[in-house]
């Protein structure tokens, strides 16, 4: 047996199993990782405001929240404040050198 339900990213009615109760409360992945990057954003900014600092170098400008376990790695720490640490835009590209175009955006120059 099938229940209704809305769901609770973009509202659309979708049916899912009776066992499945409270847990499915998402019609698609897409909507799910949706609203999870959204939680993960505000956790995030929350960190990066009390911290207010590099926590590499000391630099108080351009801050980011970086995952010190990938949202690959582990992705149930997504939101995990413990899981996030601050770090200015230098910073945080020297984390990600197998991503040449975060330097190359967040810079404005090309980088070879």
């Amino acid at each position: 047996m099938k229940l209704a339900a809305d769901c609770q990213q973009c509202g659309r009615e979708f049916t899912r199993p009776m066992s499945t109760k409270e847990m499915m409360i998402f019609c698609s992945y897409r909507c799910a990782s949706a609203r999870q990057a959204v939680a993960a954003r505000a956790i995030i900014a929350g960190v990066v405001a009390r911290i207010g600092k590099c926590e590499n170098c000391g630099k108080t400008d351009r801050l980011h929240g970086h995952h010190k376990l990938s949202r690959k790695t582990a992705p149930l720490l997504v939101c995990d404040p413990a899981n996030i640490e601050v770090l200015c835009e230098s910073c945080h590209a020297d984390e990600h050198p197998e991503l040449v175009f975060l330097k190359r955006w967040r810079s404005g120059n090309n980088v070879a």
